[in-house]
């Protein structure tokens, strides 16, 4: 595939709403709409049922997708900036065989499990641009009724010294500082996002405290998956991390202003934020 600019590997999702009501959401589609609009030529390889056609919702975006009976289904139920998952059904898992090489030519390519979904051996693959990995989807588990849970990242310091940029929350890590530390020494570029408050990124082996823009927020869901998005885009672009985070905090700050995928801003919505938003002290 020629030309591709980026390529985001993960599970697009049915985020199911209050009311028995569905939304197309996910990583790996919040990331691939994200780069789509930020003028990025975009693939995401996914795994969904036949009867859901990605290609009519979203044209602009190639679509590689692993055949599957289910599609990975969440409830997302949130407590302030907290949020409780319950996952209903899951997709087949996104290994390396079979998939097209032709993949591993995009400039830009981000790991981005939701539900471990994610062969943890993409990581290892010949690559000719930026490595990002969002490892929310490593860092869960679930019970039989589905209630998602924490648990530690298996296998996290084999994988990160391949890793160009590690996306966290604080709360993937459970505000834990010593493991924050411990991540941040292993890879090359670390951004933790922390809601509204300000972003901290570790780059050039220090920290800095990346301020976001003030937004009126309605949904939170996928923030996280724009801000990274985002953010390779610009570092690919600048070369910049830190002018990466504010770019990216930019995005982020107009995905929450709305709801779903449809809320992704174009490059000219993020380019006019950053010229005239505010941004928390």
């Amino acid at each position: 595939m020629q030309g591709l600019d980026f390529l985001a590997i993960g599970h697009v999702t049915h985020d199911l709403l209050p009311g028995g009501r569905y939304m197309l959401g996910g990583s790996a589609a919040y990331a691939g709409v994200t780069a789509q609009r930020l003028g990025l030529c975009t693939a995401v390889l996914t795994s969904v049922p036949n009867d859901l056609d990605l290609k009519q919702c979203y044209p602009q975006i190639s679509w590689h997708v692993v055949p599957s009976t289910t599609l990975t289904t969440f409830e997302n139920i949130y407590d302030g900036a907290r949020r409780q998952q319950v996952v209903h059904s899951l997709a087949s898992p996104l290994a390396k065989q079979g998939v097209p090489e032709a993949l591993s030519s995009a400039e830009l390519i981000l790991l981005c499990p939701v539900a471990q979904e994610v062969d943890p051996d993409w990581a290892r693959m010949p690559r000719r641009g930026l490595l990002g990995v969002a490892p929310q989807g490593w860092m869960r588990v679930w019970d039989q009724r589905g209630q998602v849970t924490a648990r530690p990242w298996v296998g996290a310091e084999e994988i990160l010294p391949r890793v160009d940029v590690l996306f966290v929350s604080e709360q993937d890590l459970n505000g834990d500082g010593q493991l924050i530390e411990r991540y941040a020494h292993l890879v090359r570029i670390m951004a933790v996002t922390r809601a509204e408050r300000a972003v901290s990124l570790h780059a050039d082996g220090r920290w800095r405290e990346i301020a976001t823009f003030v937004a009126h927020e309605v949904d939170p869901t996928g923030a996280g998956d724009v801000f990274a998005a985002a953010f390779l885009t610009e570092l690919q672009n600048s070369g910049d991390a830190g002018k990466a985070a504010v770019f990216a905090n930019a995005a982020a700050s107009l995905a929450v202003e709305g709801v779903g995928l449809e809320a992704i801003p174009t490059r000219d919505q993020v380019d006019e934020r950053l010229r005239t938003g505010l941004r928390h002290s």
